[in-house]
């Protein structure tokens, strides 16, 4: 009976099947089911399941213990990269290696942000990555100012050859897929072992049956053609020309997947999702000239449209299509007017006439426009731009100072699909047009930020007819709207409590604690909300109370005990009251504020969807609002900076009862000393960024608990702390692998 028991009791539980883990794992947020992973080999594994890999992003400087992170990425199916601080030297070119070897055959997204890298390693690189589909070359301006880029013959023709290589037809498509009126169609799939192609191979014609009769005999010209002349698609194209067929394969554009032809007597065809082109005779007209052909390959929209008009162009030619100037522009838009939906041309010197000769491209429907920071566009250009495109969808006119709320009127009477709009820092805009514009239906994000002459008041005027005449906004930003008031928050809680995730009130100086007490009891559905520098912002606000005079005694109840006390013990007040114009008012009073000031609302508590709070500055903040309202499953990112109230005990509710926090500030906050951080940081797993400047009670000590227990810090912001040692700062350096920016200025008492 013993043995019997022994062996009963070292029994193992059965493991659970990996598709029921999984299961289990898709009711998870990103950051829990990273946790979740940590629990054995079967969880990880689950966790890697492909559902959860989908549209998944790596970030990482170029550094030697990026080579090891890029070797482990080779065991997923797909992936995409953002490269950062890459340049000519050996290790940056090791790890570009690294990347082709590992993920040349995987890799779908590529972005080189903050880079310097020579066209040299491009070009090494880019033949390799034979999946990719989206190439960011953002900054990387010493490849394209020079007007040079690719303006070697050999190096358009390296490119464009590893593109055909790789984006041939794709057998599993059938042909009903590709079907097109008026043409018939011929393929001839290969396989990956036949073609040299990694993923896809074979081809596809389509015939004109209105002018080409012979379709035989090129049937079998087609089946017995050595496929290796669409390499160069040179020599003997012209053979398909005389049979009334030009076949000229050719590579989509990287950003788009499209491209152009440069002969006025040829159309481009694209089928299915693959990335061939077929060229196909305009019109019937058989005359055109086969010298032509081998000068059929334009660039592609991330080579800057390099066309054949452009090559031999010397170095800084002002012709060369390598640069950036309107006519190159204006062409590139007609080329890819078919396909191309985004344009941002943020931070240029635009001019109105040529933003009403880009809107005037014919065909062409753009859906998304950015042009932050275009000082010399006016509302002229504005009512040009909505005028000749109306079905955008995005529009970006932030920063443009001269814009008035001329150009909102235009906006809102001619983009009635407008879903993002963004008017910030145009600081002569007004309260005019924006009635108007709160009623476009589709609207789902505005941004007024530093419009500050905006007082609300327009916003909702324009959001007081029915769900379907309005706009549903999701997000609004009015950030240092200083004419913002508590009236203006109330109505516009109680307007938008069914839709609104994200407000920002940054720097609105004249909201109190009565705004913050509507939003905790209308808005339930916030998911970020930002309350810096609201400086009337007290622990009353957060708490959902009613401020009342310090142990005034209750006459009804006689003086048996205060109404209160500073502990705030009694915290049955969190849920919000019944309140007398529950019903929503169709317009808010000043009188129904006056009633809403004595009655309790909900605290802060009661938006537990919180992502992302941000308290800094408001200095009347104290332990007292903290240590209860900080009780957040799901918040990732707290901002408690510039708060010289609270202690470590607010640090310590926060990290017991916030544990999905990626990133924390602290900066300023006198009260924060290494007993806070010890207490902390066994809760802090999960974070990533972690702000303590000008934090004078920070001392050697709190470096050596980061250590121990935030392995995945990646930024630390230490400046001005006088107690921490520049030995102590190389010693976490050493020993934190993903910390990538410590800044450290002026630490120890140092002075330079």
């Amino acid at each position: 009976m013993e043995e019997d028991s022994d062996v009963e009791g070292t029994m193992e539980a059965p493991e659970l099947p990996v598709e029921i883990i999984v299961y289990i794992l898709s009711f998870l947020h990103a950051p829990d089911r990273k946790e979740a992973s940590l629990v054995c080999h079967s969880w990880y594994s689950a966790s890697q399941d492909l559902r959860f890999q989908k549209n998944i992003t790596f970030r990482f400087p170029a550094s030697a213990s990026a080579l090891e992170l890029v070797r482990g990425l080779g065991r997923k199916p797909c992936c995409s990269l953002v490269i950062s601080q890459l340049d000519g030297f050996t290790m940056s070119k090791s790890l570009l290696l690294e990347v082709a070897q590992c993920l040349g055959s995987k890799l779908e997204s590529l972005a080189l942000p903050g880079s310097s890298i020579t066209e040299a390693s491009l070009l090494a690189l880019l033949p390799r990555l034979t999946s990719l589909r989206r190439l960011d070359l953002q900054g990387l301006d010493s490849l394209f100012m020079s007007g040079v880029f690719l303006c070697k013959e050999e190096h358009r023709q390296q490119v464009l050859y590893s593109a055909l290589r790789n984006s041939f037809f794709h057998k599993e498509t059938p042909d009903e897929g590709v079907t097109l009126d008026g043409y018939s169609v011929f393929r001839q799939d290969r396989s990956a072992a036949e073609s040299g192609k990694t993923r896809r191979g074979g081809m596809a014609a389509f015939i004109k049956q209105s002018w080409c009769t012979d379709c035989a005999s090129l049937q079998g010209c087609l089946e017995a053609t050595d496929w290796s002349i669409f390499k160069w698609a040179t020599d003997d194209i012209h053979e398909y020309a005389e049979t009334g067929c030009c076949i000229i394969p050719k590579l989509f554009t990287l950003y788009t997947h499209d491209c152009v032809f440069n002969h006025d007597t040829t159309i481009i065809i694209k089928y299915a999702d693959d990335t061939t082109i077929l060229g196909f005779i305009k019109g019937g007209n058989e005359s055109v000239d086969s010298p032509a052909a081998p000068h059929a390959f334009a660039g592609s929209r991330w080579l800057a449209a390099l066309s054949p008009s452009s090559r031999g162009c010397p170095v800084g030619d002002e012709n060369s299509s390598a640069l950036l100037s309107l006519r190159n522009l204006r062409r590139l838009l007609t080329e890819q007017k078919s396909t191309l939906v985004a344009l941002d041309l943020s931070r240029t010197s635009i001019t109105p006439e040529s933003l009403r000769t880009i809107a005037q491209v014919p065909d062409l429907v753009l859906k998304e426009l950015c042009f932050h920071g275009c000082k010399e566009l006016t509302d002229y250009s504005v009512e040009a731009l909505v005028k000749h495109q109306p079905s955008l969808q995005r529009l970006d006119i932030s920063a443009c100072t001269d814009l008035t709320s001329r150009s909102v009127v235009a906006i809102a009477w001619g983009l009635k699909s407008l879903t993002h709009l963004s008017v910030s820092h145009d600081w002569r805009i007004t309260e005019k047009g924006l009635a108007e514009l709160l009623s476009v239906p589709s609207l789902r994000s505005l941004d007024l930020s530093e419009c500050v002459h905006v007082n609300g008041t327009e916003i909702v005027k324009g959001l007081m007819g029915s769900n379907a005449s309005r706009a549903q906004l999701k997000i609004i930003n009015l950030r240092s709207c200083n004419y913002i008031r508590d009236l203006s928050v109330f109505s516009l809680a109680q307007l938008l409590g069914d839709t609104l995730c994200e407000l920002d009130l940054t720097s609105c100086i004249s909201v109190t604690d009565l705004s913050v007490r509507a939003i905790a009891t209308y808005l339930q559905r916030l998911v970020v909300l930002r309350l810096g520098w609201c400086k009337q912002v007290t622990d009353w606000g957060l708490l959902g109370m009613v401020e009342m005079t310090m142990c005034e005694p209750d006459k009804d109840r006689g003086d048996k005990d205060s109404r209160f006390t500073r502990t705030f013990g009694n915290m049955g007040f969190f849920k919000p009251p019944c309140l007398p114009f529950e019903a929503r008012p169709k317009l808010v009073t000043e009188t129904d504020l006056e009633q809403f000031k004595q009655q309790a609302g909900a605290s802060l508590l009661a938006l537990s969807r919180l992502q992302e709070l941000d308290l800094s500055s408001c200095s009347r903040l104290t332990d007292s609002s903290i240590t209860q309202v900080m009780r957040y499953p799901d918040l990732q990112r707290l901002s408690l900076s510039m708060l010289p109230e609270i202690t470590n005990a607010s640090l310590v509710s926060v990290a017991r009862h916030c544990r999905s926090l990626t990133s924390l500030a602290l900066s300023h906050c006198p009260g924060i000393s290494d007993c806070g951080v010890a207490k902390a940081a066994p809760y802090l797993h999960r974070l990533q960024h972690l702000y303590l400047s000008c934090c004078n009670n920070i001392t050697d000590r709190s470096l050596a608990f980061l250590v121990q227990h935030c392995k995945r810090l990646r930024t630390l912001d230490i400046s001005r702390c006088q107690n921490i040692s520049v030995t102590a700062v190389d010693l976490l350096q050493s020993q934190l692998p993903f910390l990538e920016n410590v800044h450290c200025k002026f630490i120890g008492g140092a002075d330079d």
